[in-house]
């Protein structure tokens, strides 16, 4: 079981983000990414849907990685950070068999997202896969820095190392803790006037 500790912070100078992430972690790649959430009448089942996601890496040698992936979450939020039990795995074959799948199981389309931005890593001794560091832009929404710790444990003194690495993270990118925002994408793209 692995959990998502995230954190993410609209972004107002881009450039600037960018830069400083450059000095302080690893670019990793770009990336291009499209979800589409499926929802079933059974909301007990998949409290916050499945999302398939279509996406696409460009990494620095200009190679191109296409990746299909299925996610499912249990979402919490603990002190303005997300805190997930995700579910995660690949499709081989194009999105049209998985689609008529979860349509034959009783599952409807809902919203989709489009993310475009950049991905680095931030080495981190606390955590050995370190932080993830995305800056992206949501189609609709704007510009964010997304910072996510993934790890095997969920406790509280966990979460609670995670936030303060996060939030350190944000201080050294130069976005003020005032810009951290607590609500799901999906809430604000739904609710979105």
């Amino acid at each position: 079981m692995a959990y998502e500790i995230e954190l993410k912070a609209w972004v107002d100078d881009v450039k600037q983000t960018e830069a400083r992430l450059n000095k302080i972690a690893r670019f990793l790649f770009s990336f291009q990414k499209e979800d589409v959430y499926w929802y079933c009448e059974n909301k007990n089942a998949f409290p916050s849907g499945v999302r398939l996601r279509n996406e696409k890496q460009i990494l620095p040698e200009d190679s191109v990685k296409n990746r299909l992936l299925i996610t499912y979450k249990t979402k919490e939020t603990r002190d303005g950070v997300e805190v997930n039990e995700e579910k995660e795995f690949r499709v081989a074959d194009g999105p049209e068999n998985f689609e008529e799948f979860m349509e034959r199981s009783g599952f409807a389309p809902g919203f989709s997202k489009k993310k475009t931005g950049k991905s680095w890593c931030y080495d981190c001794k606390d955590f050995c896969g370190g932080v993830t560091a995305e800056l992206t832009e949501i189609d609709g929404l704007g510009w964010f820095l997304e910072m996510e710790i993934l790890s095997e444990d969920g406790s509280q003194k966990t979460v609670d190392l995670a936030r303060a690495i996060l939030i350190q993270l944000l201080d050294d990118c130069g976005v003020p803790p005032e810009k951290i925002e607590s609500r799901y994408y999906s809430e604000m793209l739904v609710n979105k006037p």
